[in-house]
């Protein structure tokens, strides 16, 4: 059986059918949003004839964790948090080179119109034919502010004097422990993005071996 399945073949006729249409330049712009591109990304590039933008929105790890939890996921906070990491890294990684847009979820939340503004020009820049600048009629008829009710100011967790930690009451002294290790590890990355040094070729990423859980 496990024979079969390494010999047989693969349909790829849905792959075919998104390759014909990203390719057409009748279709142009695209966009595609889907998490999984963070790790795949690198197999679609040499498929595709034009090489895409990338429109890199980053969120804070705790805000993406408890969101993750939320939704009843089987996996505790430190689990998503190395998964945000996980995730980030890949993508930042396998987006290099290409022409990248980088914004943060936040400032996304907190001036949209300013945000989509920047956004446009540099899109642009990159030489994607974006039909129109967004307007706030736009962001107010897509948006729904009560649905963020995770986001927060975070601006202060990344200041040099500052070492910010997790605290859970129903946690135990291991569990705490755990989560503000983790949470330690997201926090840094998610600093280098804030300053965007995270976005550099030259950023150390930290070796987790087996601190991260499986």
């Amino acid at each position: 059986m496990q024979e079969h399945a390494l010999t047989s073949k693969v349909d790829f006729g849905l792959g075919r059918a998104a390759l014909t249409f990203f390719n057409n330049p009748v279709h142009h712009p695209w966009a595609v949003k889907d998490p999984r591109l963070c790790f795949t990304l690198k197999f679609w590039l040499p498929f595709w004839r034009t090489p895409p933008a990338v429109l890199f929105v980053y969120r804070h790890p705790m805000e993406v964790a408890k969101s993750l939890i939320h939704r009843g996921n089987e996996f505790g906070l430190p689990r998503a948090l190395y998964l945000w990491i996980a995730y980030n890294r890949l993508a930042i990684q396998n987006s290099q080179g290409l022409c990248r847009v980088v914004i943060s979820n936040a400032a996304l939340i907190q001036d949209g119109a300013g945000v989509l503004g920047m956004v446009y020009e540099q899109l642009r820049g990159c030489g994607v034919d974006v039909p129109r600048k967004v307007t706030m009629k736009d962001i107010n008829s897509f948006i729904d502010h009560s649905l963020h009710h995770q986001t927060q100011n975070h601006a202060k967790e990344c200041q040099p004097t500052i070492r910010k930690s997790w605290k859970s009451e129903a946690a135990g002294d291991h569990e705490k422990a755990r989560q503000n290790d983790a949470y330690a590890h997201a926090l840094r990355v998610y600093c280098a993005m804030e300053n965007g040094s995270a976005f550099s070729p030259s950023f150390e990423w930290e070796d987790l071996g087996d601190t991260a859980p499986s």
